[in-house]
């Protein structure tokens, strides 16, 4: 058996499988449905659906660390929000600290 036929086989599967998948996309504004045909994407179909956009409200949140309240801001929530985050514990002053005493922990574990 050849390379060429080997390559031919796979082509076939390929096709094979991407004629039977159809893969749907989620975004908090976008939903988009693919269908690609067997035809190595000859034609594809695309239906985008808009979500609206989530009301975000500022927040005011208690640190953990300090205990002083921090303003979460819109902005900041849809950026956490696009980018899969958790909502902060700690001010942005903390976070400094936290941030470097955790690369002091990190550097001083591979002395």
């Amino acid at each position: 058996m050849g390379w060429a036929k080997y390559a031919e086989d796979n082509y076939e599967i390929y096709l094979e499988r991407i004629y039977y998948q159809s893969s749907t996309v989620q975004h908090p504004q976008i939903k988009v449905t693919t269908v690609i045909p067997p035809v190595a994407a000859a034609k594809v179909e695309i239906s985008v659906q808009s979500a609206g956009e989530p009301d975000f409200k500022d927040i005011t949140i208690k640190c953990c660390d300090c205990g002083k309240k921090f303003l979460f801001t819109t902005g900041e929530q849809s950026f956490y929000e696009s980018h899969q985050l958790h909502m902060p514990k700690r001010c942005k002053a903390c976070r400094q600290i936290h941030k470097k005493i955790e690369e002091r922990r990190f550097w001083n574990g591979l002395l």
